[in-house]
């Protein structure tokens, strides 16, 4: 059985589509400018993401006696989820803050950023709710 010249060049053609879409994807695992310019100084990230992997990507320490430190993970699929891990502390009188976590959904730095930003000032917590 003879193959055709012409299966051979479209099978080639194939192989480098597909090369080209997996280069084009695995550039989506590489953190962005725009990210990094979001977390500035408190960036901490890796060069490329590995996927499905939380890897942590930026640190707030406590910035008022009512804050608490957080530290913000992503996850990349090639589509980005923040994971805000808050860790226990106390506030300003002496009270005791329970650690927490607090996710996002896809592409959302800038909240991931401001909401780590109010919980490490100490203006934005969460407290549980009685039944």
């Amino acid at each position: 059985m003879m193959i055709s010249q012409d299966l051979i060049l479209e099978s080639l053609r194939v192989i480098q589509d597909k090369e080209k879409i997996m280069e084009i994807f695995d550039e989506l695992y590489y953190p962005s400018n725009d990210e990094k310019t979001t977390f500035g100084n408190k960036w901490c990230g890796p060069e490329k993401y590995p996927h499905g992997q939380e890897m942590l990507i930026a640190e707030y320490p406590k910035t008022s006696n009512d804050g608490q430190t957080v530290s913000i993970y992503c996850n990349a699929m090639p589509a980005r989820f923040y994971i805000l891990k808050v860790k226990s502390g106390f506030n300003s009188i002496a009270i005791p803050q329970k650690p927490f976590e607090v996710s996002t959904g896809s592409g959302r730095e800038k909240l991931a950023d401001s909401i780590a930003k109010a919980i490490a000032e100490g203006m934005l917590g969460f407290e549980p709710t009685s039944p």
